[in-house]
């Protein structure tokens, strides 16, 4: 995204949360940490968090609103689903995660389905919360190398 796009984001959200007014720092952080995206894809995100949300977006819940949908990792439902129903097509973090908590076969046969539904679900989502959190770095990082190589 350019500069200029960025800078309209900000004002944007400057805007529409005059309460407590954003400081210099930190709209410069908040342009420094979104620079990376495409503003293609920024815009609609921010004027839907205006829409719904009561206080200013973290830069956090923008990278993650943006970045999060083109993971294609599914949800915990989606996953423990896939593993009932063996689908053969399931994303590696499905698959890792059955091996963790015992493996498809164990996991479609416990005896007590419930309790082993909740500890799946419970490893599953600390580690595609993980997955989506080095996602959202990765973009931050490669702007930051890009800025060293350019100095």
């Amino acid at each position: 995204m350019s500069p200029f796009e960025v800078r309209e984001l900000v004002r944007r959200l400057r805007a529409a949360y005059p309460e407590p007014p954003l400081g210099e720092e930190t709209e410069k952080l908040y342009e420094r940490m979104l620079v990376d995206l495409d503003f293609a894809a920024v815009d609609p995100v921010v004027d839907e968090l205006i829409a719904t949300t009561m206080k200013l977006p973290t830069v956090s819940r923008i990278r993650r609103a943006v970045i999060e949908p083109t993971l294609a990792i599914p949800t915990a439902d989606e996953a423990w689903l896939a593993v009932q129903t063996r689908e053969g097509s399931a994303h590696e973090l499905v698959g890792h995660v059955a091996r963790l908590v015992g493996g498809g076969y164990n996991i479609r046969t416990s005896s007590d389905p419930e309790l082993t539904r909740v500890r799946f679900v419970k490893v599953y989502d600390d580690l595609r919360r993980k997955a989506v959190d080095r996602a959202l770095a990765e973009g931050v990082r490669a702007q930051r190398l890009k800025l060293q190589q350019a100095s």
